[in-house]
């Protein structure tokens, strides 16, 4: 790639991501974003291609004000277990991301991988859902 790429800092922050994720695309890089090998991204096209995409509702989404609001600290008004994913190498997102949240009963659980842990590391992520979902699931007695 280019050595001279340089972000415009007049670009609001969604098209800094997609310019830089244009880029990506044209030199075949993009899937290093999102997955750890490019096995892993042709296996998660193949899931998706039955999905139907709705181009105006994508707009219409990436258009809203609150589609890049950082939601973070709402979180804390969150009372019930919360099980949070993150892969430990997703900088779609930022690995980082997720030591914003502050919901009052969180358990982090961090999944090696990118932006799509949960089908590259199924197996943690299954183990990690069903001993959340024993810890937090009443008994029959209460």
């Amino acid at each position: 790639m280019d050595d001279a790429f340089v972000l415009d800092e007049k670009m609001s922050t969604f098209d800094q991501w997609y310019s830089v994720a244009l880029r990506l695309m044209k030199h075949d890089q993009y899937y290093r974003l999102q997955y750890e090998t490019r096995e892993a991204y042709v296996l998660g096209q193949k899931v998706d291609s039955p999905l139907t995409s709705d181009p105006g509702f994508q707009n219409h989404v990436f258009a809203s004000s609150e589609y890049l609001q950082d939601f973070r600290e709402a979180t804390s008004q969150i009372q019930i277990p919360t099980l949070v994913i993150a892969g430990t190498d997703d900088h779609a997102i930022g690995p980082t991301h997720h030591e914003g949240f502050r919901f009052s009963n969180q358990e982090v659980a961090l999944l090696h991988g990118k932006h799509v842990p949960y089908q590259e590391n199924t197996a943690r992520l299954q183990s990690v859902i069903e001993a959340f979902g024993r810890k937090n699931t009443p008994s029959q007695g209460e």
